[in-house]
């Protein structure tokens, strides 16, 4: 039966990916050198998917079209949390092994920052557009703090170096992905920072409700469960201080 399914998977031959159109380093990057897009993420999945003789193919998209191009049938499957979805039970995930650690970051020359996300009034939170932040909607919805969305990671960045002095302004950001666009960040771009732990959430897959996906997701599911341990987040222990 598992033969039977697998080559039944393996006659569409293409997995459909849609990652954010600035990609999502260093789980998605997106490398012209190479001509192919790299990452953890990618490192993961596409050896899955050429054990079942099925291709990756990665298509880049707004946010905002996600829902969109996978209800249409346009795409197989998309980057996501299940935290950010309503009834995260009644959809199809894969489970990566993968954690993604938020964090609030303030620059050093702010002005003493929040003990807790509960002391938020009249802060700015940098955040990326289209993306949720459950920690932080009751405090977005009721104005207590103002919301700036920029539409990269980069973009981010230079929004918190740009911060008023005196200002109450802070970024929501991976610390993996924080990490990897300062590795990456031309020299005199360099800023201190400090961050607060704010959550640590388990980054997926979610796959369209069709006949392919639900057979592929078990057969990519046992491989991948092969290869990580997806019950210990070993690199989102932090506590929640500034540090």
């Amino acid at each position: 039966m598992v033969l039977f399914v697998s080559q039944s998977v393996a006659a569409s031959d293409r997995f459909r990916l849609a990652i954010p159109d600035s990609a999502y380093p260093p789980y998605v990057v997106n490398s012209p050198q190479q001509g192919r897009y790299q990452g953890v993420m990618v490192e993961t999945i596409e050896p899955v998917l050429a054990d079942l003789n099925v291709s990756l193919k990665i298509q880049s998209a707004p946010i905002k079209r996600f829902d969109f191009l996978l209800e249409s049938g346009e795409i197989d499957a998309l980057i996501d949390f299940p935290n950010w979805v309503d009834n995260p039970d009644q959809m199809l995930w894969l489970d990566l092994g993968l954690w993604v650690e938020d964090r609030l970051y303030y620059a050093l020359n702010a002005p003493k920052p929040p003990q807790d996300i509960q002391q938020l009034d009249n802060a700015e939170i940098i955040t990326h557009m289209g993306y949720n932040y459950p920690e932080f909607e009751r405090y977005f919805a009721a104005s207590k703090a103002a919301r700036i969305d920029q539409y990269t990671n980069a973009e981010m960045l230079k929004a918190l170096y740009a911060s008023p002095r005196g200002s109450r302004r802070y970024m929501i950001m991976d610390k993996a992905v924080l990490q990897g666009h300062l590795n990456n960040a031309a020299a005199g771009q360099e800023i201190e920072l400090e961050s607060l732990f704010i959550s640590c959430s388990p980054l997926k897959i979610r796959l369209a409700n069709t006949e392919k996906m639900r057979q592929l997701q078990p057969l990519m599911q046992e491989k991948i469960k092969q290869q990580r341990d997806l019950n210990k987040p070993k690199h989102c222990l932090a506590v929640s201080q500034w540090n």
